[in-house]
């Protein structure tokens, strides 16, 4: 038909979208109309037209978000929505075919073509892996590292994979009910017992030390497991063990990854921005001193003699020790988003306008951002 008859099928398509909604609005019901105009079918089947004259879909298209009202709803969600997303890795044996005791890590499919999140296993050559999908086994093509958190892209050759729907970590509380999905028929349901944001007092402006700490355990293999909220949207991958007296499974949300993932889809290569600045977080520190926080309730203090790097982006712009960074372009620094949760969207290059208090006076500096 050709490009003329497909932007014809779309245009048709989003005219009678567009008469529906009206129509909706008129008789005063527009939410249910709404949500049954705008299905995650009629969206994916969008982007796929769309597909045939732009750039392939690549990232998980936008989707309404339904909140499910019973956990039996939940369930089903996540079963439709994100187990056939689920990636299992083995490391063949020398016996000639694959078994469960084979399983080293699991992760979960980013893009149609192929790229998959799990976490980096020490001691594992990842080109000897072989990916799991649905029952499909493929070759590694290629592995990116992220140094900042232990986190492995891997890249594998397929087309028209299932692609998890991207949710907020950031926005998980503790009680929240949550589910693990290790396998394709396995969910283990459970809830955020904390949220565990730094285990030292001093912390690094490239750290993304935030975790949310599971009330169940994981065995090893199920490190890179996806999981998902009630909506049925993946908030994390599972990195770890928390030990307090008990073994606790912890996870890595989602959102300190998705900037730099565009950026690796959009050039090739693994970059995150570098300030470099070591700084106690006013609002998650307890029992400091009145003269460090100068009545601070939130902030990031640079404290310590190596609290500035040398040759860093910060000593360049003239950052001093005893500063208290409050904001970065106008985003405060709190209990809600630390200093590294705040930078994790700025590219390498990009100028940032840091707000300080510097012995008791409020100033502003422009910097600069290297790359890590």
């Amino acid at each position: 038909m050709g490009l003329k008859g497909d932007m014809k099928k779309i245009s048709s398509s989003l005219t009678m979208t567009l008469q529906t909604i009206c129509i909706a609005l008129l008789l005063g019901s527009a939410g249910g109309v709404l949500a049954t105009a705008l299905t995650t079918n009629y969206l994916a089947s969008y982007a796929i037209q769309l597909g045939e004259y732009t750039t392939p879909l690549r990232l998980s298209d936008e989707r309404p978000r339904a909140v499910p009202q019973f956990l039996s709803q939940a369930l089903e969600g996540v079963e439709e929505q994100v187990i056939p997303s689920v990636v299992v890795f083995y490391l063949p044996s020398s016996i000639g075919y694959l078994r469960e005791e084979d399983r080293v890590s699991r992760g979960v499919v980013l893009t149609t073509d192929g790229w998959i999140l799990t976490m980096d296993q020490p001691g594992i050559a990842e080109e000897y892996l072989q990916a799991e999908v649905q029952q499909e086994f493929y070759e590694i093509e290629r592995t990116v590292r992220d140094e900042a958190t232990g986190a492995l892209f891997v890249k594998i050759s397929a087309d028209h994979l299932p692609v998890v729907p991207f949710g907020s970590g950031w926005d998980a509380q503790s009680g929240d009910q949550v589910f693990v999905t290790p396998a394709t028929k396995e969910v283990i349901e459970t809830s955020v017992f904390t949220i565990l944001h730094t285990e030292t007092q001093l912390h690094s402006s490239e750290s993304l030390s935030r975790r949310l700490v599971l009330q169940e355990s994981i065995v090893e293999n199920e490190v890179g497991s996806p999981v998902a909220n009630i909506a049925g949207e993946c908030i994390g991958i599972i990195d770890g063990v928390e030990e307090s007296g008990k073994e606790y499974a912890t996870v890595i949300p989602l959102n300190v990854f998705t900037d730099a993932f565009t950026r690796l889809l959009q050039t090739g290569e693994w970059t995150r921005a570098f300030l470099g600045v070591q700084s106690v977080d006013i609002a998650q520190t307890k029992g400091l001193l009145e003269e460090t926080t100068r009545g601070y309730h939130a902030g990031a203090v640079l404290t310590g003699n190596g609290s500035i790097m040398y040759g860093s982006p910060a000593s360049k712009a003239g950052l001093k020790q005893g500063d208290i960074l409050l904001a970065v372009d106008g985003q405060v620094i709190d209990a809600f988003f630390s200093l590294d949760e705040r930078l994790v969207h700025y590219a390498p290059g990009d100028i940032v306008i840091l707000s300080l208090d510097r012995d008791g006076e409020k100033i502003e500096i422009s910097v600069t951002l290297g790359e890590k």
